[in-house]
């Protein structure tokens, strides 16, 4: 997965717009990089009619499909404004060293901006009973984290970047595949999926 994503950010750097026609060379491109099930779904997405109008409603809206987001995400970064400016759903949770403790981040699963938020508080309820908010550290990288909410039954996947300062959240979070598999079937859901559909 990892090498998939590392081809795709490649495909990603190439992009200027937002434009139907620069999205279809994209599929094109796309389709090569992936195994036959992205293929077949780049090929599927070709023949959607109107393009550019499919893809205006997902730039507008909350639409997860991958090659939407894979395609907007660097549009969005590139606009330069402060979170939550696109309002669209974190991707990821972060901790950083702060003056006493540490400080929470989210991370925008589309324009990828960072904002801050409050440690004990559910991004998607706003639910902030500690006891209803249980954290679940991973054995095989401390750093991982599975944030979760017992009143929606919704969950984030954190990188704690007290234990590592080098870590990359989005990419730490892509790596991640067992732990969200792990709280998934403890019945947690995701609210977005990350952009490789976990």
């Amino acid at each position: 997965m990892l090498r998939f994503y590392r081809k795709l950010t490649a495909e990603q750097s190439k992009l200027t717009g937002r434009d139907e026609e620069q999205f279809r060379e994209f599929l094109e491109r796309t389709r090569a990089l992936g195994n036959a099930q992205v293929a077949a779904n780049a090929k599927a997405l070709l023949k959607q009619e109107p393009l550019g109008e499919w893809l205006d409603a997902c730039w507008e809206g909350e639409h997860a499909d991958f090659f939407a987001r894979a395609f907007l995400q660097p549009y969005a970064e590139s606009l330069g404004r402060d979170c939550p400016w696109c309002h669209k759903r974190p991707q990821v949770s972060v901790l950083r060293d702060a003056a006493q403790g540490s400080r929470r981040t989210l991370v925008c699963g589309l324009c990828t901006r960072e904002w801050n938020y409050p440690r004990v508080q559910c991004w998607h309820c706003q639910n902030q009973d500690f006891d209803s908010l249980p954290v679940f550290t991973s054995e095989e990288d401390s750093r991982l984290r599975v944030e979760a909410c017992d009143s929606c039954q919704s969950y984030l996947i954190s990188v704690d970047m007290t234990k590592d300062g080098l870590a990359v959240p989005v990419v730490d979070e892509l790596a991640a595949v067992s732990l969200n598999v792990w709280a998934q079937e403890q019945g947690y859901a995701r609210r977005l999926p990350n952009l490789l559909g976990v």
